[in-house]
């Protein structure tokens, strides 16, 4: 089986079935496309997760290893990792992120460092 993506700009890319598989298995992960019918995963290499969420492959390793990302090793000490492993870790740590950054916001706010008309103003009055 042979399947064409176009992207925005008209370009053509052909997939062999095991990336056509792999590009469902991302857009489900995401929840761009329909479940199937029988749930499939793919095992991703340390490199193939970091391109998918925007890091390094070291990084990917470190958190396998530390525990925090649910991993493998393959042979002589090659990690892996299973998509939706990685896609359920990154749900949850942009939620964990957006959720720190409205606590830091909030206590921002209380502390009184979005102010800033008294805080020019404390400003010029220093000077003075």
């Amino acid at each position: 089986m042979t399947a064409t993506l176009i992207d925005s700009k008209g370009n053509a890319m052909a997939l062999d079935a095991k990336a056509y598989d792999a590009v469902q298995t991302v857009l489900q992960a995401l929840g761009l496309a329909p479940e199937p019918k029988v749930p499939s995963d793919v095992r991703l290499t340390t490199g193939q997760a970091a391109k998918i969420v925007g890091t390094s492959s070291k990084t990917i390793a470190r958190l396998i290893d530390a525990g925090r990302l649910p991993g493998a090793r393959m042979g002589k000490g090659h990690r892996s990792v299973m998509l939706s492993d990685l896609m359920e870790f990154d749900r949850l740590s942009k939620a964990n992120a957006k959720a720190n950054l409205q606590e830091m916001r909030d206590i921002a706010e209380e502390d009184g460092w979005y102010d800033h008309d008294q805080a020019v103003s404390a400003y010029l009055d220093s000077l003075s």
